[in-house]
């Protein structure tokens, strides 16, 4: 009996209830597919998001430097710009001469690029505004057309625009081909022997002012021929002059010495700017020894009414001269700031975007073309002085452009002292600091006999002429390639 009522029970057992699990693991997936479904969008725009965080970040650094700005941060930038624009403002006086314009034209210069180049530049410690071998390159083009086109309607101030407008179009381009990794192909020895020539042409240019001597020099004249034309005046030398700049070029080379010396050591040394202190200290004298009426050149008076925005000569006639040109100053321009920027952004740990700097130096070369300037890049002497004075991001660019402004609309009655032998002294000395002594002794101790002789060919062929620059300048550009491509 037992037996048959355990077999009874056993086959009215259901057994395990499967249907359960069953049931759970089906509202397990269901409910994985709701969140799935809900929350999709939700990831989806967080991607986005952050993509568009990326975009703004690279496309407009400043967005990104100042999520953690403060007033620290801000009395830095402020100590570093009042610093680099008292050496702005005489720089960008002394090379007008170079460029062929007016001081007003290469103040605005020091005033309007800064300012620009904060909305989409990234290096933080790079000083905007005239450059020495962007001025003489500008300057040889103005003068050879309009030695080409005698008679033309364009002034040389409207030349300088118009090539400021075909520079920044021409760095756009760039920009939107990816031509970035341009400075990794052209940087090094293939600039050298251009920037060479281009220093030793500004040194020379400088001779007659240091020495308060008048050489009138053709158009055509070469570097060789100006220093022969120097040469044959010297009879009529002005002693008081060439003493004044013997005495001027001497402060700024042993200022520049004790700076490099003990500048880590003595931290006020370090960020002192000798140009600044050389400018007062003359302007001084100039104005109490009455420098003007013992026959010494000084500024004099100039006009710095700033003038409405208004469009450069839009010709194509104008603008195809000005492609060449344009060209030399574009890679010059950009290398040298490349140079600039990666040192320092490896020193303050930031990677900009040579793609993105194309950009920024075309967005304040072509805006700045309509509001007077001509073309404008960084200056690697200025930059290590801002960065030596404690600059922290692009903001301090713009400051030292509103100072220079500042001081162009107040200080002209006090600028108008300074002796013009002063402005060439500070040519001079920035030309000298152009050469790198150590690179070329480098070539010449690496490559010898042949080599040599193609590298100071090379040299001769890219001197920015005063007339006719445009064919040397390709031609020794195409040489030199060959250089790079044989050390290379």
């Amino acid at each position: 009996m037992m037996r048959r009522k355990l077999l009874v029970e056993a086959l009215h057992d259901p057994g395990p209830d499967y249907s359960s699990h069953t049931n759970a693991k089906s509202d397990l997936a269901m409910e994985k597919l709701v969140v799935n479904l809900f929350s999709r969008p939700r990831l989806a725009a967080s991607a986005a998001k952050s993509r568009f965080m990326a975009f703004v970040k690279s496309s407009l650094p400043l967005a990104d430097q100042m999520a953690t700005y403060d007033w620290k941060l801000f009395g830095e930038d402020l100590i570093a710009a009042v610093t680099v624009a008292f050496v702005l403002l005489p720089q960008s006086i002394a090379y007008a001469g170079l460029a062929q314009v007016d001081p007003i034209q290469a103040l605005l210069s020091a005033i309007f690029p800064p300012v620009l180049y904060v909305f989409f530049g990234s290096s933080r410690q790079l000083s905007i505004g005239p450059e020495a071998m962007v001025s003489v390159v500008a300057g040889s083009a103005i003068i050879d057309y309009m030695e080409n086109n005698p008679g033309t309607a364009y002034t040389a101030p409207q030349i300088a625009s118009a090539l400021a407008l075909v520079v920044g179009l021409m760095c756009i381009l760039l920009s939107i081909m990816r031509a970035g990794f341009i400075d990794n192909i052209l940087s090094g020895y293939l600039l050298t022997g251009f920037i060479l020539g281009g220093a030793s042409l500004i040194m020379v240019e400088q001779l007659p002012e240091l020495l308060g001597i008048d050489v009138d020099l053709e158009a055509q004249e070469s570097t060789i021929n100006m220093l022969i034309a120097t040469y044959h005046h010297l009879g009529n030398v002005k002693w008081a002059v060439a003493a004044i700049s013997l005495v001027n070029v001497a402060f700024l080379l042993g200022f520049n010495h004790l700076k490099h010396k003990f500048g880590k050591k003595i931290v006020w040394l370090g960020r002192a700017p000798e140009i600044l202190i050389l400018v007062v200290l003359m302007i001084g004298l100039s104005a109490g020894l009455d420098f003007h009426g013992k026959g010494i050149a000084v500024l004099g008076t100039f006009d710095n009414k700033i003038k409405m925005p208004s469009p450069p000569p839009l010709k194509f006639e104008l603008l195809k001269k000005l492609i060449e040109p344009a060209m030399t100053i574009t890679l010059n321009g950009f290398i040298e700031c490349q140079t600039v920027t990666r040192d320092f952004g490896l020193k303050n740990g930031y990677f900009p975007s040579g793609d993105q700097e194309l950009f920024a130096f075309g967005f304040i070369n072509f805006v700045s073309a309509f509001l007077g300037a001509y073309p404008t890049f960084g200056s690697l002497p200025r930059s290590r002085i801002l960065a030596q004075s404690g600059a922290r991001t692009t903001l301090s660019n713009a400051m030292a452009g509103v100072f220079v402004l500042v001081a162009l609309l107040t200080m002209v009655p006090v600028l108008q002292h300074l002796p013009r032998s002063t402005l060439a002294s500070i040519v001079f000395v920035a030309a000298l600091g152009l050469i790198d002594t150590k690179e070329i002794a480098f070539v010449f101790r690496l490559r010898c006999g042949v080599f040599v002789i193609h590298r100071l060919w090379s040299c001769i062929l890219t001197s920015p002429q005063t007339n006719q620059s445009s064919p040397p300048t390709t031609a020794g550009l195409g040489l030199k390639s060959q250089c790079f491509l044989q050390l290379t």
